[in-house]
């Protein structure tokens, strides 16, 4: 700490001058006038803003939104899925999205149809185990999800779980995204932010 304020003095500050200054206007040899401003910076106050914005400035946008999809990708590909197979129920699995095979297909059925959740397998199963029947909203709601998810996962694979992993992505998003990027670009991520930050919109508004 003492060494970060010593370089910011250093760096940062006059303080000789600014004593000399202090102590002129204290001996009333320097006079301090009031100025009543028209509400813009004046022409020195504009120099100064300038230079600030400047040095807050130290990554350009570009590289900054760069970072930004890349931290976003990371995050994407380590999220963890449960996949389930709405052809034969058969097929219930958590994996990693990163460690998903580019074609999703059942290994109980073959199927493509194959859904991604954000919920545990365990709790998948349970609902499978009840065979459709005395399902409570929230199950049902569920279950057209998985439906939902699966058509996405059999017509784009890969992909499509890619979309469905970002943070409150529904159906109907990842399904546009979908439609509008074909492979896995920076743009595609970027699309997923977006649905992301509309999703977070939803929420609280």
């Amino acid at each position: 700490m003492d060494e970060a304020i010593r370089e910011t003095q250093e760096k940062d500050m006059d303080v000789p001058h600014t004593q000399e200054v202090l102590k002129a206007i204290a001996a009333k040899e320097i006079a301090v006038n009031t100025v009543t401003a028209s509400g813009e910076a004046t022409p020195i106050a504009r120099i100064g803003l300038e230079r600030i914005s400047r040095k807050t400035d130290i990554i350009p946008t570009e590289k900054l939104n760069q970072i930004l999809v890349g931290s976003a990708k990371a995050r994407i590909l380590n999220e963890v899925k449960t996949l389930v197979c709405t052809n034969c129920w058969k097929y219930v699995e958590m994996r990693r999205v990163k460690e998903i095979p580019q074609i999703v297909k059942c290994p109980e059925c073959g199927s493509k149809l194959v859904a991604a959740l954000g919920i545990a397998d365990e709790d998948m199963r349970k609902v499978i185990m009840k065979n459709g029947t005395r399902l409570s909203e929230r199950e049902k709601s569920l279950v057209s999800k998985a439906e939902d998810t699966a058509k996405l996962v059999d017509r784009y694979g890969r992909l499509a779980v890619y979309a469905l992993a970002g943070r409150r992505v529904q159906p109907e998003a990842a399904g546009d995204i979908l439609r509008k990027h074909h492979k896995p670009s920076n743009d595609f991520f970027e699309a997923i932010m977006e649905a992301e930050r509309e999703a977070l919109k939803e929420r609280f508004w």
